[in-house]
Formats: structure tokens, C-alpha cells, sequence
């Protein structure tokens, strides 16, 4: 992550104004990507959609 990033993170935290950084804005092309991808996907593609979670959320729970 950049400083600008980081930045941008702890104005967020804090409620105070902030802005779009290009790093924040190629973080959520990937994220919406994703998405599109998932909800794509076949309903009997269930191995990949255990696949792609992960990469969605970060990390899931047991039987997500």
C-alpha cells in the first residue's frame, strides 16, 4: 500500500473528509471484477464459488 493510501485509510477511520486515491480505484475495479465473475459463475460451479470467496472477502468462516 502507498503513504497516499494509508492516508487516505486513517482520514476514513476518523470520519474526517477524504479522497480517491488511483490505488483505491484499481482496488475496487479488482473487487468488482471479482464480483461480476462470482455472480457469473454457474450454479453447479460450487467448488469455484468456494474458490473465489476468500478472494472476495478475505477470509470466510467454516461452511461459508
Amino acid at each position: 500500500m502507498s503513504d497516499a493510501y494509508r492516508k487516505m485509510e486513517e482520514r476514513k477511520a476518523k470520519g474526517w473528509l477524504w479522497t480517491d486515491t488511483d490505488e483505491y480505484f484499481q482496488l475496487q475495479s479488482r473487487a468488482k471484477g471479482l464480483c461480476y465473475d462470482f455472480n457469473h459463475l454457474r450454479p453447479e460451479e460450487r467448488a469455484r464459488r468456494a474458490e473465489m470467496l476468500p478472494e472476495i472477502f478475505g477470509s470466510v468462516g467454516k461452511d461459508a
